[in-house]
C-alpha cells in the first residue's frame, strides 16, 4: 500500500503517489535553481501547464499519479543535467531533433490583425511577409480580374479562421504551433517570447470591430491614392482642350492644388487605416508633414484663386458695336454661304479653338436673323460683341460681300491678349420684303427666316407647289430651280426661276418679269419656234428638252 496526496500544478488537481511526488517536487525545484530569478516564474509556470498535459495524456482512465508518469515527465522535459549540452547537442545534429506534430494557431506574437497569416506561415514553415503578400495579392487581382475571388469572400475566409482558429497562449501551445518539441530549453523560449505580448487587451468584439472599420478606411484611402496617381499630370489630358486654352497659364498651379486636394485625405486615411490595424505601429513626425501638405495645399489654392478673380474682374461688363454693310445688287436673290478663313500651320488646336500665341481663330458657326423692312437696298447688320465695357474691341470679322452672294467667316480672329474676353458675333440680314435669301451652307450656317420668301431648305416647309405633294410626301423641303435658255437671231436669253421667284437675263442683263417681256417683244422674239434648250433641275430628279429649229 502506496500513500497518496493531493496537488495543485498550474491550478489543475492530481492524485499523486508520495514517492512520485517527491521526484516531481525535486525535479520541478532542480528546474528553477538553474533558472535566473527574473525569469523563474514566468518559465516555470509553463512548464508546469507542460507537466500538466504530459500527465493528462499519459493517466488516460487512471486516477493517481505514478513514478513512472514522472519518469516520462522528465524524459520528455529533460534533466537539469542535460540542459547545458542540449543546445550544442542540437546544432551538432539537427536530425536527432525529435519531431512533433504540428497544430494550427494563431500567433499573437507577430501579428498584424489577428495573428491568421503569422500562425499560417508557421504551420506550413513560409516566411510571414510572403503569407501576407499572398493574402494581399489575391484582394488586389480581384481588382483588376473579373473572375478572381472576391475581395469580399477573401474577408470572409480570414474571418472564419480568426474565429476557429485558436490563439497560441502557452509556451506549449507555441511549441506546437511550430512543431518543436516541448523540451525544457524550448519552454523557456516561448516563455521569453511570451512575456513580450501585452498584459492586457481590448475585448474580442472591439477588436473584430475596429480592425472592420480600419479596413473599410484602408478601402478608401487606397481609392484616394488612386486618384492622387491619376490626377499627377491630369490637366495634361484637358490639354487641346477650350478649358486647357483659356487657362493654360495656370495649368500647372491647378496640377498642384488638385494633388495637395487629394494627397491630403490620401495621407490622413493611410495614417488612420495603418493604426486601426496595426495599433503597435508608431510614426514619426507624421504631423509636420499632414501640416505642410495642409499649408501648401491652402497657399496654392489662394494664389490659384487669385489670379483666376484678377482675370475675372478686368473683363466685366459686356462692351459690343454694330457696323451696317450695304449690299449694292439689282438682283432680287440673296445667296449666304461660308467665307473659310485660312489658319497657320503653326496654330495650336484647342477644339476648334486655333491659335500662335499671338492671333486666336475662334470656330463659329453663323446665326443669321433675316430682317424684312419696307426698303429698298439690302444690307448686312454686323454686331460684335465680348466682355469688358470699358476696353475697345479687336476683333476681326472678315466677310465678303460680292454682287448678290455673302460669305460669313467660319472663324472670329482676336489678339492672344484678349483671349478671355468672350468674342461672339451676330449677324442680321436685313432685305426688302419680296427678297429671297438663299443658306448655300445648312451644315455650318442657321438662316432664320420665317417670310414667304424665305429660302427653301431641308428643314423648310414647300407650300408653293401644290402639284408636287405626292412626289414629297415626306415633307421634306428642297431647292427647286429652273433654267431655260434660249436662242434666236443671236439674242441670248436665260430665265432662271428659284423656288418660284423668276430671273430673267437677255444678253446679259438682268430686268424684271414685264421689262423682260417687253424687251423681248422689242427684238421680235418668238420663244414657239426657236432653239431651245430647257433644264429643269429638282434635287435627284434632273432633266433636259432640246427643240430643234424650225425651218
Amino acid at each position: 500500500m502506496n500513500k497518496t496526496l493531493s496537488i495543485a500544478l498550474a491550478g489543475f488537481s492530481f492524485v499523486i503517489d508520495e514517492h512520485a511526488y517527491i521526484k516531481l517536487s525535486e525535479y520541478l525545484s532542480a528546474l528553477r535553481n538553474n533558472m535566473e530569478k527574473e525569469e523563474a516564474d514566468e518559465v516555470m509556470h509553463d512548464i508546469e501547464i507542460r507537466v500538466v498535459e504530459i500527465l493528462k495524456e499519459s493517466l488516460g482512465k487512471r486516477e493517481v499519479v505514478s513514478n513512472e508518469d514522472v519518469e516520462k515527465v522528465i524524459s520528455l522535459i529533460g534533466t537539469p543535467e542535460e540542459i547545458e549540452g542540449q543546445e550544442e547537442t542540437y546544432y551538432a545534429d539537427n536530425t536527432k531533433k525529435p519531431k512533433m506534430k504540428k497544430q494550427l494557431f494563431r500567433d499573437p506574437t507577430n501579428k498584424k490583425i489577428a495573428g491568421v497569416c503569422s500562425g499560417l506561415a508557421n504551420y506550413f514553415n513560409m516566411d510571414v511577409t510572403l503569407m501576407r503578400g499572398i493574402w494581399a495579392a489575391l484582394a488586389i487581382i480581384y481588382i483588376f480580374f473579373k473572375y478572381a475571388p472576391s475581395l469580399p469572400f477573401i474577408t470572409m475566409v480570414y474571418l472564419i479562421l480568426w474565429a476557429i482558429l485558436p490563439k497560441a497562449q502557452t509556451a506549449s501551445d507555441f511549441l506546437k504551433m511550430k512543431g518543436e518539441p516541448a523540451n525544457f530549453d524550448n519552454i523557456k523560449t516561448a516563455s521569453m517570447a511570451m512575456e513580450k505580448l501585452p498584459l492586457k487587451s481590448e475585448s474580442e468584439p472591439l477588436t473584430i470591430l475596429r480592425y472592420i472599420l480600419g479596413g473599410m478606411v484602408a478601402i478608401v484611402a487606397v481609392g484616394f491614392l488612386f486618384a492622387t496617381l491619376c490626377s499627377v499630370g491630369f490637366t495634361s489630358i484637358l490639354h487641346f482642350t477650350k478649358l486647357s486654352f483659356y487657362y493654360n497659364d495656370y495649368l500647372y498651379l491647378i496640377d498642384l492644388f488638385l494633388f495637395f486636394t487629394l494627397a491630403i485625405p490620401t495621407f490622413g486615411l493611410s495614417l488612420l487605416s495603418i493604426k486601426l490595424l496595426s495599433p503597435k505601429t508608431s510614426f514619426k513626425n507624421t504631423k509636420y508633414i499632414f501640416f505642410i501638405l495642409i499649408g501648401l495645399w491652402i497657399i496654392t489654392g489662394l494664389v490659384l484663386s487669385t489670379l483666376i478673380i484678377k482675370g475675372s474682374k478686368v473683363y466685366s461688363g459686356k462692351k459690343q458695336d454694330t457696323e451696317n454693310i450695304a449690299i449694292n445688287t439689282p438682283s432680287d436673290t440673296l445667296f449666304v454661304g461660308i467665307n473659310k478663313i485660312h489658319i497657320p500651320e503653326s496654330a495650336e488646336d484647342y477644339d476648334n479653338i486655333f491659335t500662335d500665341k499671338k492671333t486666336v481663330y475662334d470656330g463659329d458657326n453663323p446665326d443669321v436673323e433675316v430682317s424684312r423692312k419696307d426698303i429698298k437696298i439690302p444690307y448686312l447688320e454686323i454686331t460684335r460683341i465680348a466682355e469688358g465695357y470699358n476696353l475697345p474691341l479687336k476683333s476681326k470679322i472678315l466677310v465678303k460681300i460680292e454682287g448678290n452672294n455673302i460669305e460669313l467667316p467660319n472663324y472670329i480672329l482676336f489678339p492672344y491678349s484678349e483671349k478671355m474676353r468672350k468674342y461672339r458675333v451676330k449677324y442680321t440680314i436685313v432685305v426688302p420684303k419680296d427678297m429671297v435669301v438663299i443658306n448655300e451652307d445648312t451644315d455650318n450656317i442657321s438662316l432664320n427666316d420665317d417670310s414667304p420668301y424665305a429660302s427653301k431648305t431641308k428643314n423648310g416647309d414647300d407650300d408653293d407647289d401644290d402639284d408636287n405633294d405626292d412626289d414629297q410626301a415626306d415633307s421634306t423641303q428642297v431647292n427647286r430651280t429652273v433654267s431655260m435658255n434660249i436662242t434666236r437671231n443671236g439674242n441670248k436669253i436665260s430665265i432662271q426661276s428659284i423656288n418660284g421667284k423668276d430671273k430673267v437675263t437677255i444678253n446679259g442683263k438682268t430686268y424684271s418679269g414685264k421689262e423682260a417681256k417687253k424687251k423681248m417683244d422689242s427684238l421680235n422674239i418668238d420663244t414657239d419656234s426657236d432653239d431651245m434648250n430647257i433644264n429643269f433641275n429638282v434635287p435627284g430628279f434632273n432633266f433636259n428638252i432640246n427643240t430643234p429649229k424650225t425651218k
